[in-house]
């Protein structure tokens, strides 16, 4: 009994081992989407041609090779317009229809032919190692590959930008660690050196791990107690100029499903600005709002995937979104393509005037818009400058005060804080009727009470130890603000 137990434990290790490094390799899945660099890799469909698989991956925008003047949303990946796999080869295509091939069972210090034009140039394919290699906390066979590119004569030819020679990396059960833009590759096949453009594996799904795409709903991802603090800004010739200050402080927050978010929150904002005769009006407000997002689908797209409209007599527009886990930029119209009828020619738009990019990031909204440069010499910005994301904090945070407010900063509101059963205001800046708001810090109202420079003692023994936020209203305006300690 003890043999046989021995000797299925041997059979087992040996079917183990021989599982790891038996069977083939391959560079693409379908099953699974890579992220690379701020594209990704989806296998759209297949199609079954005798003993081969072949894999049409997402599209992409790009130039065509007729007319560098014409776009198509329906252009090849960075990989290709498709990608054969065939008898331990996986062949792929540039943007002449030329072959690049990779032999996935070739062994170690094996070398292939990797690219080939005719009294032109040969890429010589070696693998120079064979070894397990871990990567997002996954651990796997990895071969990597090194290319080394010959003119018609034999001789090395080397990038003078590039001092290494460019390898490929093909994990085996997961496909491309790195690997390079082979669409462009040798594009031009009267260029003397290749165009080499690197992408390493950032995340995979199925399973899950590593960088993934970002989307709407991670964007606009608040708890209760977080603070975006905004500036947006406008220039044009002098003295035209305006300046808004945003504070915004979440308080309440409901999902409903997978459907949509909703927020109270707690808005102060401060604007100003100056007209051409150099008149400068102010304002400053503070109110409860709610903001509520719900899915985006455009949005949640991945990073490079052609978003397309058509609208009446078939004219269209399309545009792509890019970035990374943690980021996503949506272009201007600018950098969109539209066609005018004609789906064989799309072209961009020739505008003057200031058209910023919309950036949005992980946990911490959007839109946001770089600095840009109009037309007239006009600018536009619209920035984070501050944030509070749970024990997280970041940047210069803003203080807004209005011209009621101006004492606060000479003397608080709450004389007693931390406080104990009772909160003592100062009566000298309530001298007529104002509302008095205590708040958790999930944005529910505590209590609220009329307070004036008589009756300037709020009761909370009831209250909790913690702390909290008040607010001080008068004639439907926020005055001051703040947080206090209850305390015993």
């Amino acid at each position: 009994m003890k043999t046989l137990k021995l000797s299925l434990i041997l059979f087992l290790l040996t079917s183990s081992l021989f599982s790891m490094y038996a069977f083939d390799y391959q560079t693409v899945y379908s099953h699974r989407i890579a992220f690379f660099d701020v594209k990704a890799i989806r296998i759209d469909s297949i199609k079954f041609e005798e003993n081969d698989s072949v894999f049409y991956p997402i599209k992409a925008i790009r130039s065509t090779t007729q007319d560098y003047y014409c776009y198509t949303p329906y252009g090849a990946s960075f990989l290709g317009e498709k990608i054969v796999i065939k008898d331990k080869w996986n062949y792929f295509f540039n943007g002449q229809g030329d072959t690049i091939k990779i032999k996935t069972d070739a062994t170690l210090n094996e070398s292939f032919e990797l690219f080939y034009i005719e009294n032109t140039v040969s890429v010589i394919a070696t693998v120079i190692s064979h070894e397990v290699q871990e990567f997002f906390g996954l651990s796997d066979l990895v071969k990597t590959i090194k290319i080394e590119i010959f003119d018609n004569k034999g001789n090395p030819i080397k990038h003078p930008y590039i001092k290494e020679d460019p390898v490929i990396q093909i994990s085996k059960n997961y496909g491309f660690v790195q690997t390079f833009d082979i669409y462009d590759f040798y594009l031009n096949r009267s260029a003397y050196y290749p165009i080499y453009e690197k992408h390493s594996l950032l995340g995979l799904t199925n399973p899950d791990v590593g960088e993934h795409n970002l989307t709407w709903f991670e964007v606009f991802d608040f708890q209760p107690g977080d603070e975006l603090h905004i500036v947006e800004e406008y220039f044009e010739f002098s003295p035209v100029q305006s300046r808004t200050r945003i504070i915004e402080q979440y308080h309440l927050r409901t999902d409903y499903g997978n459907d949509s978010i909703s927020y109270n929150v707690l808005r102060t904002r401060h604007h100003y600005s100056r007209n051409y005769t150099w008149e400068i009006t102010e304002s400053t407000s503070s109110q409860n709002v709610t903001y509520i997002y719900r899915t985006n689908p455009e949005f949640d797209r991945l990073n490079g995937e052609p978003i397309i409209h058509y609208y009446d007599y078939e004219y269209g527009s399309a545009y792509a979104i890019m970035g990374s886990s943690s980021g996503k930029t949506i272009p201007n119209g600018v950098e969109s393509i539209y066609n005018g009828g004609d789906d064989e020619c799309w072209h961009q738009a020739i505008w003057d005037g200031c058209f910023p990019e919309s950036t949005y990031y992980k946990g911490l909204g959007g839109p946001y818009h770089s600095l840009c440069f109009g037309f007239s010499g006009e600018t536009y910005e619209k920035k984070l400058v501050y944030y509070k994301k749970g024990d997280n904090t970041w940047g210069t945070p803003l203080v807004i005060t209005s011209i009621n407010q101006v004492s606060e900063k000479k003397k608080n509101l709450i004389v007693n804080n931390p406080a104990g059963e009772t909160i003592l205001l100062n009566k000298e800046l309530i001298e007529q009727p104002c509302l008095f708001e205590l708040i958790d810090l999930n944005g529910r109202i505590l209590l609220r009470e009329t307070v004036d420079a008589d009756n300037c003692t709020v009761n909370i023994i009831y209250i909790q130890n913690g702390l909290y936020l008040y607010r001080l209203i008068k004639s439907n305006q926020v005055i001051y603000t703040g947080k206090v300690i209850k305390q015993i």
